[in-house]
């Protein structure tokens, strides 16, 4: 066990892949269908154990070492090229049944992942993951696509109005009780047609205030205790017309809280993550950030939307 865990340390440590050497790895193939198979899993869980930013799609397997465990089990060291989809991650969607966006504003990165494997007894265990995805930088998407939208600020005043307009109008429109606020803004972009347009992407949190709350108090609405909470992404948009007319639409996926399937979700995990794990999401201008990531459990469908 000792030697297990020694081998766990100095594989995700390293940067570019599992070291070979007389540490007892063994060089696997990113085509042996045990590895894709591995790689499945592992990503299926790294997915249901992240609590922000979108569902990451496999591009493909590129790197595979192998440890055995004992007669029966395998511990895979992997390194997946992943690519963002368009479903949030509260939607808890099996990352097969997700979409990717087109080209120029796609989501790029890697994850790094350990997974123990056990067939005859049917345990499948994520020890350890780490991933760090990115944007194509703007300047890449404007030679590629120079009609395209690019990504912006999510300080931006205009990003910053679209997601005010837009939760207000859910708030009054969507017939749900309680009153939801911004959790967290996931994406914005801005291009321009016949006049400037800004797409904006965020997550909501049901809070304990009655719908009927004014907006102007709305500010002060505690959350709900996430473990109760109803949670939602939402899509909005702000057009503006030729005479700079601003027109706001939006459209919000509501989620049942986390405590309604906590336990199916467990299920689906598994055992729980063994070791410290850590996700990086995109930040504004492409960078990553490494941020240290807890469970999240609950899964979620499509409760409401907003007009």
């Amino acid at each position: 066990m000792m030697k297990t865990c020694v081998l766990l340390l100095l594989v995700l440590g390293c940067v570019h892949g599992a070291p070979v050497g007389d540490t007892g790895l063994e060089t696997g193939s990113c085509e042996d269908p045990s590895a894709v198979s591995a790689a499945h899993s592992a990503l299926s869980k790294i997915n249901l154990d992240r609590t922000e930013g979108y569902v990451f799609t496999l591009h493909r397997l590129s790197n595979v070492h192998l440890a055995k465990n004992g007669e029966v089990g395998v511990v895979y060291y992997l390194t997946l090229d992943v690519v963002e989809t368009n479903c949030s991650v509260l939607s808890r969607k099996d990352w097969k049944d997700c979409e990717t966006r087109s080209n120029p504003m796609q989501v790029y990165g890697q994850c790094k992942a350990a997974i123990y494997i056990s067939k005859p007894h049917r345990v499948v265990r994520l020890y350890k993951y780490k991933c760090l995805v990115r944007p194509v930088p703007a300047a890449r998407v404007v030679q590629i696509c120079p009609d395209c939208p690019t990504f912006i600020s999510q300080d931006n005043e205009e990003v910053k109005k679209t997601i005010a307009n837009t939760l207000d109008k859910f708030n009054r429109e969507s017939g749900l009780n309680n009153r939801f606020a911004l959790l967290q803004v996931t994406r914005a972009t801005a291009g321009m047609a016949m006049g400037m347009y800004y797409h904006v992407e965020y997550t909501i949190q049901e809070t304990t205030c009655n719908k009927s709350t004014e907006a102007a108090t709305a500010d002060q609405c505690p959350m709900m205790g996430c473990e109760f909470a109803h949670k939602g992404f939402c899509k909005a948009s702000l057009y503006y017309s030729p005479t700079r007319d601003p027109n706001y639409s939006v459209q919000c996926e509501i989620f049942e809280p986390e405590a309604a399937n906590a336990e199916k979700v467990q299920h689906l995990l598994g055992d729980q993550l063994s070791h410290s794990h850590n996700d990086t999401h995109r930040h504004e201008h492409g960078k990553g950030h490494e941020h240290g990531k807890g469970h999240q459990h609950g899964k979620g469908h499509q409760h409401g939307k907003g007009h």
